[in-house]
């Protein structure tokens, strides 16, 4: 139980998910609203949603950054090891990205509803895993496999640029690589149209893409993973007022 306790990021995610979802209440009542306006004065034919959730990558991503450039100097300046916070990162960021990926599916039930009430055709416009916005379990495994690979990208670029200045902009395009590989493999197929030709795992309960997606979410994570802890492992802290 002890060594469960250490790994257990209770305060990362009791602030983060905290934050996440007061942002989240008002973003549904925001998209709800521009989607109610659609429908009363223009044509609403596809899920505003489907739209507006992309904001969500971004959003992850700078919670990533801020989970190693504000929290790693709290955690050291009280007696926290490098190595102890890493673990609890990395927990907290394998926590964080099925939660919000929960919190997208009920967007798009929550949608529904309102598409219902106001007769209006519940319908995606763009590729995904998930063929309708009903179809939760696979769009927990496209978003879950998104937010993983952001946000963990995220702890990545915020452990470059807190070590190497300006100079953690040379990281950028490693930590794009598995956001742009599951990206291909989801929602951008045209990206790298290879993506499409490779082998894919066989995966109980999955299409051979969402295969794909859950292997490059993992192996994207793994490796990324690995590099911020190369970062942050002789890190030295410092003010960064």
């Amino acid at each position: 139980m002890n060594g469960l306790a250490a790994i257990f990021p209770r305060r990362l995610l009791a602030a983060n998910l905290y934050f996440t979802l007061i942002v989240y209440a008002i973003f549904v009542v925001v998209v709800m609203g521009v989607a109610v306006a659609i429908g009363v004065f223009g044509d609403l034919e596809t899920s505003v949603w489907e739209r507006a959730v992309q904001a969500a990558r971004w959003y992850v991503l700078v919670i990533g950054i801020t989970v190693v450039r504000l929290y790693l100097p709290v955690y050291v300046a009280h007696g926290r090891t490098r190595r102890e916070f890493a673990g609890q990162a990395a927990v907290f960021m394998l926590l964080f990205a099925p939660a919000v990926s929960a919190l997208t599916a009920l967007g798009y039930l929550l949608e529904g509803l309102v598409y219902r009430l106001g007769g209006w055709p519940h319908q995606i416009a763009d590729r995904h895993l998930f063929g309708g916005p009903g179809q939760v379990p696979l769009v927990l495994a496209e978003y879950w496999a998104q937010y993983l690979v952001w946000v963990s990208a995220g702890a990545l670029l915020g452990a470059a640029f807190y070590r190497l200045s300006t100079g953690g902009v040379l990281l950028i395009p490693v930590a794009a690589v598995p956001v742009i590989l599951v990206h291909s493999a989801t929602d951008l197929i045209q990206v790298l149209p290879i993506i499409g030709r490779l082998p894919t795992p066989d995966l109980p309960g999955t299409t051979g893409t969402t295969g794909m997606a859950i292997t490059a979410a993992i192996g994207g994570c793994a490796l990324v993973f690995a590099l911020t802890w190369a970062f942050i492992r002789d890190m030295p802290i410092r003010n960064l007022g």
